[in-house]
């Protein structure tokens, strides 16, 4: 038997072949025959190509009676986790001897890395809307995993919409599989559900305009409003009426998302709403042609031309109580700028249409809302401003007409600055700065007011103050289409004046019907507003233009329940009003 072995050039041995034959020789030495006896023995090794870091495989080697590789081991079977830079050679015998020395060629590939979750960690429950996302990663397939909510949409993506459910601690979690179908780290975010929230709205004396962004935990009315008694007058929206005192004669007994409402109050106090946050862009507003009395259903506030952005071609107007705006004017006679939580708004449209509100700066409600949270006050600072200057304090009225006047002192234009007041029988109903714009100054005002008006106009400025002589007949509802000339001559002395009037109440004492009468000497609006010793108001009647000559009103337990004591009737007409007290007994 003959070997044939060679060696690298380099003096390592390597085997490269092993070979055996038999010869056979004739009688004169010459080789008669070769039987060829073995060779290399045809070995391989089995085993994944394509690997993830960390995990672990099996290495299968085949073709020999004895296996070494190179850690050692002699199985022909190993299992091993493959780190960067690490090789497998396994070295396979065969049965006649001959060895054979086979690496393992694959690609150890690294795990894909998730970054941290991005999302609210004090959802609301109940909530709509909540992303939460990762840095996206092409080719990624993101598995999503949530404890305490459900998704929504997104799944397989770097960002899902979550709705979460318990009313206890939650989490969610994110884990990545790669193009290479490895699987990376789960990362984790802990949220705090939130089950209520809570929104405080300045409420001031009298006549407050307002409205919420919480989907309540309670509609009805009395609940709402009970925290408020005894200092509530009464709750109105476009068409009902809600009295605390008086529930049986109430028509607004539940509030409705995206409305707004008229608070009657008899000193301030915060009204308080407990419930989650709506999602503006999902909170569907239905606005008829004409007027409508809206609510803002965002937590966040946002410009006027942004919240009305997807109606505007059908936009006429939009007032709150002192400032407006109209997007078919010149800017400059704009006052209303920004749309606040809280607050209420009336909406002129051309159309009927549903409108949503846009997501205020890209933070949906429910998202980024503070679990406690008390709303701008009624009054903006701008008009603030105004009536801290001229001491004149604006008397609110769940109506008011628009107006914009061409402001001029002694026939010319206004040039450093001034505040207009309308007045009506003395009260201050409209505050607005005199602006400078073109060479011609001008001013904005909303005019507080149930019933058709005469108003007058009142220029103050460096300390002096000045009375237009034009007037006008406010229009509520009704915003004047004409610029009003107001001009203002020598400066004047303003008296204030009330006017009384003959009114006759009987009988006085009463124990069940008493009698309102008075001659009206001109037709006009006849408010009648009953309330007790500590000024509370039981009840309010408001009766449309009556016609001139004896008006007479006549209650009884059936339509006003009235308690016994002393009772204060304040009796206001177009012209003047009167307070009378009386007894039941």
């Amino acid at each position: 038997m003959k070997k044939l072995i060679l060696f690298l050039l380099t003096g390592i041995p390597c085997l490269l072949f092993c070979q055996s034959y038999n010869f056979s020789y004739s009688t004169k030495g010459h080789v008669k025959s070769k039987q060829f006896i073995g060779s290399l023995p045809s070995a391989g090794v089995e085993g994944p190509n394509n690997i993830c870091l960390g995990d672990t495989v099996n290495l299968i080697a085949n073709g020999g009676v004895n296996y070494e590789w190179n850690d050692g081991s002699q199985d022909a079977v190993i299992q091993v986790v493959p780190l960067p830079g690490e090789q497998y050679v396994v070295t396979v015998t065969g049965s006649n001897g001959c060895t054979r020395a086979i690496p393992h060629q694959y690609t150890l590939h690294p795990l894909p890395v998730t970054s941290n979750i991005s999302g609210n960690e004090e959802p609301a429950i109940g909530a709509s809307g909540l992303n939460y996302s990762v840095a996206n990663s092409p080719g990624y397939f993101y598995h999503w995993i949530i404890e305490g909510g459900l998704f929504q949409s997104g799944y397989g993506t770097s960002e899902v919409e979550v709705v979460w459910t318990s009313e206890e601690e939650g989490w969610i979690g994110v884990f990545a599989t790669d193009e290479n179908g490895c699987t990376g780290d789960t990362t984790f975010l802990a949220v705090d559900i939130q089950s209520s929230f809570q929104q405080s709205t300045p409420l001031e004396t009298e006549w407050n305009l307002i409205s919420t962004y919480l989907a309540l935990d309670d509609y009805s009315a009395a609940a709402v409003f009970d925290h408020l008694n005894p200092l509530l007058n009464q709750v109105k929206d476009q068409s009902t009426t809600f009295y605390p005192d008086f529930p049986q004669f109430s028509t607004l007994t539940s509030l409705e998302d995206g409305k707004g409402y008229w608070v009657n109050m008899a000193a301030s106090q915060p009204v308080i709403f407990n419930g989650i946050p709506l999602d503006p862009t999902t909170t569907v507003i239905q606005l008829e042609e004409g007027w409508n009395l809206i609510g803002y259903t965002a937590s966040e506030p946002q410009g006027v031309e942004e919240a009305f952005a997807s109606i505007i071609s059908i936009l006429e107007k939009v007032k709150d109580i002192n400032e407006s705006y109209d997007p078919n004017i010149d800017p400059a006679f704009n006052t209303l700028e920004t749309i606040q939580p809280g607050k209420g708004y009336w909406v002129r449209v051309s159309q009927a249409v549903d409108f949503t509100y846009p997501d205020p700066g890209g933070m949906l409600a429910g998202g980024q809302v503070e679990k406690s949270k008390e709303t701008p006050p009624q009054t903006s600072p701008a008009m603030q401003q105004l009536s801290h200057q001229s001491k004149w304090t604006v008397k609110s009225y769940p109506n008011s007409t628009i107006a914009y006047g061409n402001v001029t002192l002694n026939g010319m234009p206004v040039t450093d600055g001034g505040i207009i007041g309308a007045f009506v029988n003395g009260e201050c109903r409209a505050l607005g700065e005199v602006r400078l714009t073109d060479e011609m100054s001008h001013t904005s005002l909303v005019i507080n007011g149930l019933p058709p008006e005469e108003v007058t106009f009142r220029l103050l400025k460096n300390g002096k103050t000045w009375t237009s002589q034009y007037q006008a007949m406010t229009r509520p509802g009704n915003p004047f289409k004409e610029l009003l000339p107001l001009d203002f001559g020598s400066p004047s002395n303003i008296s204030e004046k009330t006017h009384e009037l003959a009114v006759e109440v009987f009988p006085n004492p009463f124990s069940n019907e008493l009698s309102v009468a008075m001659e009206l000497s001109l037709a006009s609006t006849v408010e009648l507003t009953f309330s007790n010793a500590a000024g509370k108001v039981l009840f309010q009647k408001l009766m449309p233009i009556q016609p001139s000559g004896l008006f007479r009103y006549t209650c009884n337990p059936e339509n006003i329940p009235l308690p016994i004591g002393l009772i204060n009737i304040n009796i206001k007409t177009d012209y003047g009003e009167t307070t009378q007290r009386v007894v039941r007994h």
